[in-house]
């Protein structure tokens, strides 16, 4: 049941061919112990290379790596692995630092044998957990599809999830049919990490009221990637017959609230639209009795309402604080116009990177997934840039550019999902000293586009 499944999966996500080279990134643990054995059972077979971690986190750190190795061995597979060693480890952040040095080191891997895959077991139980810690952080419902059967690694190479619809449970019950050995790891009880709370405790709480819970939290990861794609396609339709008249009345009232967001996402993004502007805006569209009107967006901009047509009318202002200053949120290849009209852009580094004109100002940064995706954000109090020899306030930086006070809340600032600022535009980046695989590129409104 479990090798057909795996077969589908490969088949239906067009996850991999016969004639790829695979990096299988293995532990230890019974999930990839079970990756491996099904990998050995498909015919044609692709060519596999098992890549271990020692971490050196663990007394039996040693001893796991001795023992992937001899399975992959046992199935015929190539094996490479590599120490994290003790002066590499930082004091704090160790989890997300020792998956930096994991991911780091399985595209060397993969650049070294060739492969444009890097293969990881997580399963439906993996799925769920990420959903429910999505659903408890809260935020807008599309952040809700989970994780994705394969994303970039880099340029070149992605990572791709075979098992991501097959529970824990069945990798288990396969593992025990089947005679496979494992090792368990024994950080994966610590309760001080939030993702070992939801393994252990939250997910099983909801799994004895419903056996099934799993399987039905992993379908509708599913059902939100695809009605968030079918919602797109629909909403795209509205805009592209927008642009063309401008007569809102062609939209029903189910979409107004889908489209009028999109639409000031294309227009504005660098506002943030809250809810109550929406409710606002649907109201006064749909008063027959009031042709005319607006709703104010922040300080410098309102949608306005001539009969059937809405506008975006920017007014003069001299001051913008920071809680007026909107906020967007940066996708991969997208131009997005600030609002002094200067433009901010995102891109995967490649090989072949092409030269950029005089008028792009640019910034290369390594960034993990977890850091992704990237905001601009006006400024907020204790915000920092990373400089050579320690931090330097932004409030600084913006003093020493000689930026006006009632200027400088006005100011963006590019930021990861943690805060941390990569960029005060346009006068100062943060310092980089490791390998980079973004580009973050800006234009300023007195320069002429690419």
């Amino acid at each position: 049941m479990v090798l057909q499944q795996l077969k589908q999966n490969i088949s239906a996500q067009q996850l991999f061919s016969a004639s790829d080279t695979l990096v299988v990134a293995a532990s230890a643990g019974v999930d990839s112990q079970v990756l491996l054995r099904l990998l050995s059972r498909l015919q044609p077979q692709p060519k596999v290379i098992v890549a271990h971690v020692d971490h050196q986190l663990r007394p039996r750190g040693a001893e796991e790596a001795q023992f992937v190795q001899q399975v992959a061995q046992q199935y015929g597979f190539e094996f490479v692995t590599k120490k994290w060693s003790k002066a590499q480890q930082p004091q704090q952040g160790i989890e997300l630092a020792g998956r930096d040095f994991r991911y780091a080191f399985f595209a060397q891997v993969a650049d070294q044998y060739g492969a444009t895959k890097v293969l990881t077991a997580h399963h439906a139980n993996d799925q769920a957990e990420t959903l429910l810690m999505k659903l408890t952080r809260g935020g807008d419902w599309q952040q809700l599809t989970g994780i994705a059967w394969q994303r970039p690694l880099n340029a070149h190479v992605q990572v791709v999830r075979p098992l991501l619809n097959i529970t824990k449970a069945d990798l288990i019950t396969y593992a025990q049919e089947h005679h496979l050995e494992w090792m368990e790891d024994e950080s994966n009880q610590d309760l001080q990490f939030a993702r070992n709370r939801y393994r252990h405790q939250i997910l099983p709480a909801l799994v004895a009221e419903n056996p099934r819970t799993v399987e039905h939290l992993a379908n509708y990861a599913q059902q939100l990637t695809a009605m968030d794609k079918l919602l797109a396609g629909q909403t795209q339709i509205y805009l592209d017959q927008l642009k063309k008249d401008n007569d809102w009345r062609q939209v029903p009232k189910t979409w107004f609230q889908t489209v009028a967001q999109a639409w000031l996402k294309q227009e504005i993004p660098a506002v943030s639209i809250k809810q109550n502007q929406l409710d606002q805006l649907q109201q006064l569209f749909d008063n027959a009795k009031k042709p005319t009107g607006m709703v104010q967006l922040n300080a410098n901009l309102q949608v306005v309402k001539n009969y059937q047509q809405l506008n975006i009318h920017q007014l003069q202002s001299s001051e913008i604080s920071s809680e007026q200053f909107g906020q967007i949120m940066v996708t991969l290849k997208e131009w997005y116009l600030l609002s002094d009209g200067s433009k901010f852009a995102m891109d995967l580094i490649t090989n072949d990177e092409p030269e950029l004109p005089d008028s792009v100002q640019h910034l290369d940064v390594y960034l993990r997934d977890e850091q992704l995706p990237l905001l601009i954000r006006g400024r907020q109090a204790g915000d920092r840039l990373a400089i050579q020899n320690g931090h330097q306030k932004v409030k600084q930086v913006l003093i020493d550019a000689k930026v006006p006070q009632y200027l400088r809340d006005a100011i963006p600032l590019v930021v990861t999902q943690q805060q941390a600022v990569l960029w005060v535009l346009p006068y100062k980046q943060a310092w980089q000293d490791t390998p980079t695989n973004y580009r973050l590129k800006y234009i300023p409104a007195n320069k002429q586009e690419p």
